[in-house]
């Protein structure tokens, strides 16, 4: 059977797709694993490695299918395999499919009741999230067993990928599935997957006007004066949220351990220097500065987490688009002729595979951005290679300091033979070191990325400036931001 080039160009496209997405999903998970203080221990780090393990799944499916799918098929490009092949890839297929738009709901309601509800990570794990997680893979097991079992799993179009169908193509004639050799009942089984889709962009799609009418209602409740210096609150609430590697856990000010300890954001020493009685007007302004910074943080963590909630939930519906708007049409029998069409089918190519490279990119913003701000003649693209490489670290202008307070401004960057292994700050240096120098150079960059001149300048500035504070939170020396 004759198959236009440009059918053959777009098969290929989705394959390094799915190539693509694979390799990002299996670094999202390299790096949860590998972490060493948070690794699996958080609720949003475990649904990211959920959601990670069925992209995998997925984009594994999207790859091997035009390979493994049977080669008397007769629209086949690349087909060299047989039915158990096909059954095999297509049941990994099903369960990806089936858990990725779960885990993005998932996801998107952890943040709810993070933010919204404050909830503790481990009250969100003892109480709900071992059930979730429980639901999500037992469901989407037995759908894919059950339609592997009843021979539903077949090659689509063009052998593209092994999924729920009839076989062979184009068998069934108005819901006579009498004709087709497989997939007598793929009908029943593709009806549960749309209602199944359907009802996460529902719960989608509630969960964003909950989160979008909170950073609201937070936002109104602001004073409209805002205060003429930024506080930088990085408050972390010390009850597991530390281990999430978003804003969440880095603007988690809100845990009634925070809010109990008001005084914790004062300069070290302050605090003593205080009379032990206060008048009644002195606590009153006091307490209204708490509020306000209470409030911005309150505002900021809900604003940063509804960013990330929805940049998830648009990396989904820029991916499963494609197939959502083939369903409707088949279902509705609108322009049937359009879904087998040059145009889907390249529509589908290009965005169908891309969900790991979407959730890589999500999974690494926050930290990406931060570093970008302590290297600025850094390019992006080479932020994002440095915190890869750094498994998640992101070293900071502060970490550096702490490195140049112990050691001499010549030998800061030398061998790695010459640091000390049990310092943390050097720690993080070693893992800088194993980005390859060309992906440094690209950028400009020398071997020392940061610059050490600067480096100095910024710790004699933090030496001078009385409203910045530097603290230990855990091993790390942080920046709290000019204290009120």
């Amino acid at each position: 059977m004759y198959i236009s080039p440009s059918i053959k160009a777009a098969q290929t496209v989705r394959c390094i797709g799915a190539s693509i997405s694979l390799i990002a999903s299996c670094i999202i998970i390299f790096m949860i694993k590998t972490e060493p203080k948070t690794g699996l221990q958080s609720p949003y780090s475990r649904i990211i490695f959920g959601l990670s393990v069925s992209d995998v799944l997925f984009s594994l499916g999207v790859l091997i299918s035009p390979f493994a799918s049977p080669k008397d098929t007769v629209d086949g490009i690349f087909s060299m395999g047989n039915t158990r092949s096909c059954d095999a890839i297509g049941f990994l297929t099903t369960i990806g499919v089936a858990n990725v738009p779960c885990y993005t709901v998932f996801l998107t309601y952890y943040f709810l009741k993070r933010v919204k509800y404050k909830k503790a990570p481990s009250a969100f794990a003892r109480c709900e999230e071992k059930v979730i997680h429980c639901f999500i893979w037992i469901l989407s097991f037995a759908l894919s067993l059950s339609a592997t079992i009843s021979s539903n799993i077949n090659a689509t179009h063009y052998g593209s990928i092994c999924f729920i169908t009839p076989s062979p193509i184009g068998c069934e004639n108005d819901g006579d599935y009498s004709d087709c050799v497989r997939g007598k009942t793929a009908d029943i089984f593709a009806k549960f997957y749309g209602v199944a889709g359907l009802l996460s962009f529902v719960l989608l799609i509630a969960i964003l006007a909950m989160f979008t009418w909170h950073v609201y209602s937070i936002e109104s409740s602001l004073e409209p004066v805002k205060p003429k210096k930024k506080v930088i609150e990085d408050e972390n609430a010390r009850d597991g949220e530390e281990n999430d590697y978003n804003y969440i856990r880095e603007h988690a000010a809100l845990d009634e351990e925070h809010e109990n300890n008001v005084q914790e954001n004062l300069p070290q020493g302050e605090t003593d220097a205080e009379p032990k009685e206060t008048n009644s007007k002195e606590k009153s302004k006091s307490g209204k500065i708490e509020n306000e910074k209470l409030s911005s943080s309150r505002f900021q963590l809900s604003k940063r987490a509804f960013n990330q909630s929805m940049l998830y939930i648009l990396a989904f519906f820029i991916v499963f688009l494609p197939s959502i708007v083939t369903a409707f049409t088949r279902s509705l029998k609108i322009c049937p002729s359009c879904n087998d069409s040059d145009f889907m089918f390249w529509w589908m190519s290009i965005f169908y595979p891309i969900g790991g490279v979407a959730n890589i990119l999500i999974y690494t913003r926050p930290k990406t951005f931060k570093l970008q701000q302590d290297l600025p003649q850094a390019s992006w693209f080479v932020c994002f290679i440095i915190v890869i490489c750094a498994g998640g670290e992101v070293p900071s202008i502060a970490d550096l300091v702490g490195i140049l307070d112990s050691e001499n401004n010549e030998e800061c960057f030398d061998d790695n033979e010459n640091r000390e292994d049990n310092n943390e700050q050097n720690l993080l240096e070693l893992k800088i070191d194993r980005v390859p120098k060309f992906i440094r150079s690209l950028s400009g960059l020398s071997d020392n990325l940061y610059d050490t001149d600067k480096a100095f300048e910024n710790r004699h500035f933090y030496e001078r400036d009385p409203n910045v504070e530097m603290r230990n939170d855990g091993d790390l020396k942080m920046i709290i931001g000019p204290s009120s």
